[in-house]
């Protein structure tokens, strides 16, 4: 980010301030981010990696007082990242702020980026299907087939000319290391199995016919894909798709909402599923977690959201004991003991290490993982949840000081 100094208008030394808009950095192995203080003060900023953890993601707006170009030469060009902001950061801490919103972000960086940003934005009444993407004066010719194809301005496809999906499977052989993110959206957006699933449940649903349109969510470590899904006027809502079609009846998720519900715990309502389709509609809180929500609240916002949160899991516990079941409630019947511990990190490598990240272990990397799980230790039994962390919990959309924990 760079500026180059214009007009300028003579203020106090106090107005010498900056104010740029920023989300959750959601990404921060792909994205630097901005770091802030208690009070949306900027700090600094990191690089992406894992030292952007917990930051913020600038995009683009910003409102700045003329003051502070005042030490730029007439004609020159400046970084204000890693130049001017760092030097307004360290002379007067707190001067240059952040405006931390649940705005949407999209890219278009990188093939997979643009791919998901054109569909997601694509018009809903344009009858658009997601196999390809053609852009201004593109002519092609009779029993052509694109697949999955990005096609650019003034491209001709002779008649009869067939263009591979870029998902096909020598692709996705030669990119599988260096490039799972895009392997991994371009499943999500162009799988016909996918398709065929999501219009089904719209259909079944009724969101089809409020000219429902599905936007992916970033991808994570697990082997569901998530779709918001817009429809009008309508709040939106976020579809879970399983690998396959499901027993709702008997799904962990199924079960342990339920429990919730009795406790109960602000947890996201179940609105419907489709077994065969392999779907479970949610309420959808958001991109705001708590944590994100924190970087721009008071120290005594903070407090009260961490005693509410607090307080959720001593009810959690209590309650817990109370509505104990080992024969109906699957936590009662689990344990975070060695043996699911192992199974967390087995999940854990097979579906972020290798399936996320694309990252190969050695089998003497994978054994001594295994090795550093603690032994089982036996303790009192108390309900918990694993999710129940700043950065997996959110404000409710009603009630900003109010944290709902995911699971």
């Amino acid at each position: 980010m760079s500026t180059s100094r214009g007009s300028r208008t003579r203020t106090t030394d106090r107005a010498r301030t900056s104010r740029s808009a920023l989300v959750p950095n959601r990404e921060p192995l792909r994205y630097g981010g901005v770091k802030l203080d208690a009070h949306g003060g900027v700090t600094g900023f990191v690089a992406r990696g894992p030292s952007a953890a917990d930051s913020f993601h600038f995009v683009g707006p910003q409102v700045v007082q003329a003051e502070v170009f005042r030490s730029i030469p007439s004609g020159s060009v400046m970084r204000t990242i890693g130049g001017l902001y760092d030097e307004l950061i360290a002379a007067r801490p707190g001067s240059v702020r952040g405006f931390v919103s649940n705005a949407s972000c999209w890219d278009v960086g990188t093939i997979a980026d643009y791919w998901a940003t054109s569909w997601a934005l694509a018009d809903p009444q344009s009858g658009a299907s997601g196999r390809s993407i053609l852009w201004n004066d593109v002519q092609v010719g009779a029993g052509a087939v694109l697949d999955e194809c990005i096609v650019t301005d003034h491209v001709r496809v002779p008649s009869g000319r067939a263009l591979p999906s870029h998902g096909s499977r020598k692709h996705r052989n030669r990119h599988a290391r260096r490039q799972p993110f895009l392997d991994r959206i371009m499943t999500d957006l162009s799988s016909a199995d996918v398709q065929t699933r999501l219009d089904s449940y719209l259909a079944q649903s009724g969101l089809a016919s409020r000219g429902a349109r599905v936007v992916p969510l970033t991808g994570d470590a697990s082997d569901r894909r998530y779709f918001r899904v817009l429809a009008g006027d309508s709040p939106s809502v976020v579809l879970a798709l399983h690998v396959g079609p499901i027993d709702f009846a008997t799904l962990p998720f199924a079960n342990v909402a339920e429990l919730f519900s009795r406790v109960p715990l602000p947890v996201p309502a179940i609105l419907g599923h489709s077994d065969r389709e392999g779907i479970v509609e949610l309420e959808d809180l958001g991109d705001v977690t708590l944590q994100a929500h924190l970087g721009a609240a008071t120290p005594e916002e903070h407090a009260a959201l961490y005693r509410e949160a607090v307080a959720l899991i001593e009810h959690l516990q209590r309650r817990g004991r109370e509505l104990e079941d080992g024969e109906r409630y699957l936590p009662y019947r689990i344990a975070f003991d060695a043996e699911k511990l192992r199974w967390e990190l087995d999940f854990f490598t097979r579906h972020f290490v290798l399936g996320y990240r694309g990252v190969q272990l050695t089998p003497a990397e994978r054994d001594g993982a295994r090795r550093r799980v603690a032994r089982d230790r036996r303790r009192a039994r108390v309900g918990t949840a694993r999710a129940l962390s700043s950065r997996l919990s959110q404000p409710q959309p009603d009630a900003p000081s109010q944290p709902s924990a995911h699971d």
